[in-house]
């Protein structure tokens, strides 16, 4: 009987979803090194309204490197009822490069994660937890798009990061996500690109063995303005 136990807390539970996300960011370059961004989405599981989130932060440019620290929220639906809300302080450290024509990037990003939950007819339940993010990205240029505009040309993304949980309220899911991502994207103007990715994304759940695999169309929308003053 005990060995019957063992075999069960042994096996996984997989649950498997797609996902719809929109997502809009923006980035205003204030002067040669330092810069605002900001970015917002929703997202939707199986067309039911999942997930909102909202991001602003500060950089700081210098050489290759950017440093950059913000606050992010997020809130999570069960059916239309807002039933998770967090608050997501975050720092991080970019590098990015070319090789040749190829874009390079690297991110590391520190989380410090503050939620409230209310689940339906119950108590308010408060937590938190750090989170470790490093993605790598590569960007390869594809196709010019005119020959007068040089900017205007279209482009593959592929990604990949992994999100590390700690913290003394973490038991089962050290490894918090895998993001695998990859799609198109289009620069329209100087200031303005749009993509459409396919993402796979791997997320081990907060119970032994419980594990989600969800597949995600991701559309988003890239706008970047400068108040550099020219010289």
């Amino acid at each position: 009987m005990i060995m019957g136990k063992e075999a069960c807390s042994r096996q996984k539970q997989v649950a498997y979803s797609s996902q719809q996300w929109i997502q809009y960011y923006n980035q205003a370059q204030i002067n040669e090194h330092w810069s605002l961004g900001m970015d917002g989405g929703m997202r939707w599981r199986e067309w039911n309204k999942y997930q909102y989130i909202g991001r602003v932060g500060v950089g700081y440019q210098f050489s290759k490197v950017k440093l950059a620290a913000g606050i992010a929220t997020t809130g999570n639906y069960t059916g239309n009822v807002l039933t998770k809300k967090e608050f997501r302080p975050y720092q991080e450290v970019l590098a990015s490069w070319k090789e040749k024509e190829v874009l390079i990037t690297h991110r590391f990003r520190l989380e410090e994660r503050f939620f409230k939950s209310t689940p339906i007819d119950q108590p308010s339940v408060t937590s938190f937890n750090y989170r470790f993010r490093y993605q790598v990205a590569v960007n390869f240029p594809l196709l010019r798009l005119s020959r007068e505009h040089e900017y205007q040309k279209i482009s593959l993304a592929v990604s990949d990061e992994i999100f590390i949980n700690a913290g003394k309220e973490i038991v089962f899911n050290y490894v918090d996500q895998n993001r695998l991502v990859i799609g198109p994207s289009a620069q329209v103007s100087k200031s303005l690109s749009v993509a459409l990715s396919y993402m796979y994304q791997f997320a081990q759940k907060a119970a032994p063995g419980a594990i989600e695999l969800n597949t995600v169309m991701w559309f988003t929308i890239r706008h970047n303005m400068n108040f550099m003053k020219s010289k």
